[in-house]
């Protein structure tokens, strides 16, 4: 899956060291990760994942997936952009795990292949929905914190300095932004996934469908944007705010920035 945080490997080189204050964050966080990535390894010995109703589980999920202490609490600058960037590799690690388990054997013909993956991350996004309900938004807020940093960089850059490896990586980490709001939205009005899951995905693209609406251009906003429309439609109404907020997120029409990459 390629996403915006594999965009910032040429990013790292040019970050500075963090404050002391987001380095105790920040070991924090990379302690819990190491010690769920361990759940994981011991729990998919008997062929499970750690679930939430596991209170060990519960407790590094909620570690993990804690916006309020790791990305509200702190504003970042360019130099974290090296640890930020991490964390956020951590926590889609996480949701990765989820997703693609027991999920080896999907191999064949590429195009068989491409479906019965697709067709396992489905049912698996549903199988533990309970848990990704936590770590999805936190992904998603996490990489919304990375892009102003992701930008302010970019935009420094001579052109000279602006490597075709670089643009390359950013229009993928664009297409990522593109998939993952497609996907929420397909969600919104998916009966099979629960409604908490559904509010809380939402509630999050909301919330930072500005960021992501400004590397988007408008060409891509205006399909979102039609999404969103199109699933307004039959939402419940209890997501229709979140909805309303992404579309108005991506009826923007100016290009500025990283827009015009």
């Amino acid at each position: 899956m390629k996403i915006l945080i594999k965009s910032m490997a040429l990013i790292l080189l040019y970050a500075g060291v963090t404050t002391i204050a987001y380095a105790q964050d920040f070991a924090s966080y990379f302690s819990a990760s190491q010690a769920f990535e361990q759940l994981v390894a011991e729990t998919s010995l008997s062929g499970n994942m750690p679930r939430i109703g596991n209170k060990k589980a519960a407790d590094l999920i909620a570690t993990l997936s804690d916006s309020q202490r790791f990305l509200d609490s702190a504003t970042y600058q360019l130099k974290n952009i090296s640890s930020l960037t991490n964390m956020c590799d951590k926590a889609n690690a996480a949701v990765a795990a989820y997703a693609f388990f027991d999920l080896q054997n999907a191999v064949g013909e590429p195009k068989t292949a491409a479906i019965k993956m697709a067709k396992g991350v489905e049912n698996n996004l549903l199988i533990f929905q309970d848990e990704l309900e936590h770590l999805q938004p936190f992904v998603i807020r996490c990489m919304a914190k990375v892009i102003p940093l992701h930008s302010e960089f970019l935009l420094s850059l001579k052109p000279d300095e602006f490597v075709e490896t670089q643009r390359a990586e950013f229009l993928q980490s664009r297409n990522w932004v593109f998939r993952i709001y497609r996907g929420v939205l397909r969600i919104a009005n998916y009966p099979a996934a629960k409604m908490s899951y559904r509010t809380k995905l939402l509630q999050a693209a909301a919330e930072t469908a500005a960021q992501y609406s400004s590397v988007l251009q408008p060409a891509t906003r205006q399909q979102i944007f039609d999404l969103v429309k199109s699933a307004q439609i039959t939402a419940p109404e209890t997501l229709q705010e979140s909805l309303e907020k992404i579309a108005n997120a991506m009826a923007e029409t100016s290009c500025d920035g990283l827009c015009k990459l």
